[in-house]
Formats: C-alpha cells, sequence, structure tokens
C-alpha cells in the first residue's frame, strides 16, 4: 500500500542525509565523471562538504509493515568536491583539460576543489520506531552534462 511520506519519514531522512550522504556518495567511483564529465576511469573524485540541500522531492510511501516502509527521495544538492588527475590523464583527454584549463607548468597531477550541483536519487528502507534508515539504494547520480541510472 503506498501513502503521502509522513513528516517523521522526512525528518528521518534529512537527519540521514546529514551524517551519512557524503560517505554513501564517496563509496561510489564516478564523481569525477558526473562532476567533470570526465572519461570512465579518468581521476579521481573526494566529496568533502554538503554545501547545501536545495530540494528533497518525496516520493509516495510504500508501507511493507506497520513498522517498516520505502520511500523514494531526489536530492538537488551542492557539495564540495575535491578532483585529482594525473598528467597522463591531463595529456589523454580533451575533457580533462577543458574542465581544469590550460597548465603551463611541469606537473606529476592536479588536485583541485570545486562546488558541484548534483542530482541525486535513493530507495529508503525506513523503520519506525524508533525511527531510522535500515538502507539506502543510489538510483541516481547527475552532473551537468552527465546521469547515471543504477539498477
Amino acid at each position: 500500500m503506498n501513502i503521502e511520506p509522513t513528516a517523521e519519514a522526512r525528518k528521518t531522512i534529512e537527519q540521514w542525509l546529514q551524517t551519512n550522504l557524503l560517505d554513501e556518495l564517496n563509496s561510489w567511483d564516478m564523481l569525477p565523471q558526473v562532476v567533470g564529465d570526465f572519461p570512465e576511469n579518468v581521476g579521481r573524485g573526494n566529496l568533502t562538504a554538503i554545501k547545501r540541500i536545495e530540494s528533497m522531492d518525496m516520493g509516495s510511501m510504500q508501507l511493507k509493515s506497520l513498522s517498516q516502509s520505502v520511500v523514494n527521495a531526489t536530492l538537488s544538492v551542492t557539495l564540495r568536491v575535491g578532483l585529482y588527475v594525473s598528467k597522463e590523464d591531463y595529456d589523454a583527454s580533451q575533457e580533462v583539460r577543458d574542465f581544469v584549463g590550460p597548465e603551463d607548468d611541469d606537473f606529476s597531477g592536479i588536485y583541485l576543489d570545486t562546488d558541484s550541483k548534483l542530482r541525486v536519487s535513493f530507495d529508503f528502507d525506513l523503520f519506525k520506531h524508533p525511527p531510522m534508515v535500515l538502507s539506502t539504494k543510489l538510483r541516481s547520480i547527475g552532473g551537468r552534462n552527465t546521469n547515471y541510472q543504477i539498477e
């Protein structure tokens, strides 16, 4: 049975986001592709801060039992991202050079910090008492030009 998400569900998800979002997204290796439109397997990324959550749209709440439910939430969030690219990746990829800009100096790699607005969708498995997120499933993550759907 599906119902409208409760205020308690929203609060539980918001608390989870503040404490777990960075770790959850850092566990995926696609950040350079999402943030910088880099080719696959180029660069490394690390989210370092949540700058702001602009919006959170919640879908209907699917009741699994009296004490457990699943709700999808789609976020628009600005995050601080650290990106690293090697000299080899810089030389081999026009997308990397476009993102980083011209580099005249001799270097072995470049580390840069940038803010990035991402759109992220999760399924949250929620427990009612005590209110907590039991598990999450990342459904999609997207940046300026790149969007990944996760099955």
